[in-house]
């Protein structure tokens, strides 16, 4: 599992999918990649609480890019050593040299040996950092030029270029090659995206709910009859298109003929706001 759109939004559903795989009864393994921001979390103690309890086989992965967005990970964890934090939650950990493939791939190796031998989870920290900024809109007052051109000559792709180099498995012009064909497919993959139609507005809801073999995709419970009410058969009824829009001004007093409306509270109105009761000094309560 990569990147997600909420911080730390992506570990429950890592646990989720390891306890299918205990159900299953296979040997798969989950790989959940976070960022150091996101072991500040509430979703990482709980998650590495409840992968170590039930034992489930993810490796958690967070890659330590230094930064936080623009804060540094000595200003946001008490705790610099991120692999270090999942000892509490009983998740052992390790350290990797995230500038280093070989390294990497030597650690991610054994730990999926021990998830998937020993059923429990893993924690990795792979140190790396990070060459640009959080976007476009940053501006990088946080670090130095210097600080990032010292990093920059321990580039993993140029370091592992070079390691292939020097091992005689390719040739300069070889790695030139390769960069160049990566450069390509990146912009032809841009290029695509940036030719292709928007996705009809039907897409939106596309696999977000599985309510069983027979209803897959967007469909929604209509709870005013004990059915299944399929979602975009909204957008052809109006009815239901004006209970849609409205929200939760529909209420089920509707449904019994009574207007809500002329519900009174005390004498106001459910649409007007309650009046408070005067507030007495001390020397008239009884």
């Amino acid at each position: 599992m990569g990147g997600y759109g909420i911080v730390g939004g992506n570990l429950p559903i890592a646990a989720g999918l390891a306890l299918a795989s205990d159900y299953k009864g296979t040997d798969d393994a989950v790989v959940c990649m976070l960022g150091d921001g996101a072991s500040n979390q509430g979703t990482f103690g709980e998650t590495l609480n409840l992968a170590a309890l039930w034992n489930l086989p993810v490796v958690f992965i967070i890659v330590n890019n230094q930064f936080g967005m623009g804060t540094a990970v000595a200003r946001h964890s008490a705790i610099t050593d991120l692999s270090a934090k999942g000892e509490g939650f009983g998740v052992p950990g390790t350290r990797c040299d995230g500038m280093d493939v070989l390294d990497v791939e030597s650690c991610v190796k054994t730990a999926l040996e021990i998830v998937r031998d020993e059923r429990h989870p893993v924690l990795i920290e792979a140190v790396t950092y990070r060459f640009r900024g959080h976007s476009m809109a940053d501006p990088e007052e946080y670090r130095t030029k210097e600080e990032v051109a010292q990093w920059r000559e321990r580039d993993p792709i140029m370091q592992f270029a070079n390691r292939l180099i020097k091992g005689g498995s390719i040739t300069g012009g070889d790695a030139e090659l390769l960069d160049r064909q990566a450069l390509a497919e990146v912009d032809a993959a841009v290029t695509f995206a940036d030719q292709s139609p928007f996705p009809q507005l039907d897409a939106l809801y596309q696999d977000v709910y599985v309510l069983g073999g027979e209803l897959r995709g967007w469909y929604s419970v209509d709870t005013r009859s004990p059915g299944a009410q399929r979602g975009e058969r909204i957008a052809g009824d109006s009815e239901l298109q004006r209970i849609a829009e409205a929200g939760a001004a529909h209420s089920p007093q509707e449904e019994f003929g009574i207007n809500p409306q002329d519900v009174v509270r005390e004498g106001t109105r459910r649409d007007e706001p309650a009046m408070l009761p005067p507030i007495k000094p001390p020397e008239e309560q009884g």
